[in-house]
């Protein structure tokens, strides 16, 4: 039940900021960010480009492990019936390449304020659909939209495994402890 709501309220999260990208793309340019304060109280601390470095390599990372599930289709891995529906996995391998570019856009900029020692030049999402192209900042938006419905669809058929009966468990417990 856990899950199903997880994906439900990353499913909501999701639709929400692809409302703000939308947002910003039709009403104008984002300003300054709680990111830029962020980074500038890193930067103050002993190592901060290297932290703030370390955190664009972290974003980068998750970012291409986006991209590559998008490309391999794992996200249908806990879905039941639905993962064989074509439009279910065309939400997921859209919404998740859209995903991993914003990732891959915030690593870029945390990775130029780390290089530059600067909070200026650092990112959230906002600034990265900022820093796109208006095509590929739409195409995003759009993507960020569809992996939301993707996530409305995890949570109603997201397989969720039965946990065994307590005394089951406690048969385990008994035999690993010792004496």
């Amino acid at each position: 039940m856990r899950k199903r709501a997880a994906a439900g309220l990353i499913g909501v999260i999701h639709l929400a900021l692809a409302w703000k990208a939308a947002w910003i793309l039709v009403v104008g340019r984002s300003g300054g960010s709680d990111v830029q304060e962020h980074a500038d109280t890193v930067l103050d601390l002993p190592g901060g480009q290297w932290m703030l470095g370390f955190g664009a390599l972290v974003m980068a990372i998750v970012g291409f492990n986006q991209l590559r599930q998008a490309q391999q289709c794992s996200f249908l891995e806990p879905l039941g019936e639905a993962a064989d529906i074509r439009v279910v996995k065309w939400l997921g391998r859209i919404g998740c390449a859209a995903r991993g570019t914003i990732f891959l856009a915030v690593a870029y900029l945390l990775a130029l304020a780390a290089l530059a020692n600067s909070p200026k030049a650092a990112g959230g999402p906002e600034q990265a659909l900022d820093m796109l192209s208006e095509p590929v900042a739409f195409a995003v938006a759009a993507g960020l939209i569809l992996f939301g419905l993707f996530s409305m669809v995890e949570a109603r058929y997201r397989r969720i495994a039965r946990p065994p009966p307590v005394e089951q468990v406690a048969e385990k417990i008994k035999e690993k402890l010792p004496g």
